[in-house]
């Protein structure tokens, strides 16, 4: 998703609608299987369009201080960033982390989520790193504060139990985890610099998600291990 964007997943599933043979036995099935698709990708996309509109809003009725000034800044990147995610594939560090929490926020709404992992955020979200870190675009300092953000907005999201379950299962959605470490698709190590950046945030921010998952390989750097025996009981590995 993050490298192609909502807009060419709709458009593939209209060309493979519109593909259908109409005298086949599963026809409408189908059908309206690719139909749904898109109308999950447009309304996706009309979603982070609200955020976007919010943004603007927000910024256009600020004032002319230097505090208010940044804060207008800040949001006018916000509605940018909105504007161009999911809709279309993440250009940078920042959109590919607004990508994926709008798409986590959107399986939680659909779902009343529970176990809805965010999978191995250090794999995917590692190249837009570095290119924006190897480009000048972005400081470690600030992916932190990205990162950080991201990991509280997680806790937001609120899972509604009946009354009687609520005695017992309170706090935001469980199992929000991440996964960072192991292999790639060659068996070599997977580890990169976002590994290392997602540790460092679970043990700052210190909420109840996300959950932390790492894998340990015969290979694993060193330096994992240790993040890892720094962040303590709080990781599954």
């Amino acid at each position: 998703l993050l490298a192609e964007g909502l807009l060419s997943v709709a458009g593939r599933c209209r060309s493979a609608r519109e593909s259908l043979d109409p005298a086949a036995a599963e026809y409408a099935e189908k059908r309206d299987f690719y139909e749904s698709l898109e109308i999950v990708c447009a309304a996706l996309i009309r979603f982070a369009g609200r955020y976007a509109d919010l943004a603007e809003s927000m910024a256009a009725g600020l004032g002319p201080s230097d505090r208010e000034a940044a804060r207008r800044r800040e949001l006018e990147t916000v509605a940018r960033v909105c504007r161009r995610v999911p809709a279309k594939p993440a250009s940078d560090f920042r959109e590919a982390l607004q990508f994926v929490y709008f798409i986590q926020l959107a399986l939680q709404l659909e779902t009343n989520g529970l176990a809805i992992c965010l999978g191995r955020m250090d794999v995917n979200l590692g190249p837009h790193y570095s290119r924006d870190i190897a480009e000048g675009r972005l400081s470690e300092a600030e992916a932190m504060e990205l990162l950080e953000c991201f990991f509280l907005k997680l806790n937001e999201i609120d899972k509604i139990y009946s009354n009687n379950a609520t005695r017992f299962l309170q706090g935001p959605a469980h199992g929000q985890c991440i996964t960072v470490g192991g292999v790639d698709g060659k068996g070599g190590d997977a580890t990169n610099e976002m590994s290392y950046l997602i540790l460092d945030a679970d043990r700052d921010v210190r909420l109840v998600q996300p959950d932390i998952a790492v894998r340990v390989h015969s290979a694993s750097p060193e330096e994992l291990l240790r993040r890892v025996k720094e962040a303590g009981a709080r990781l599954y590995v």
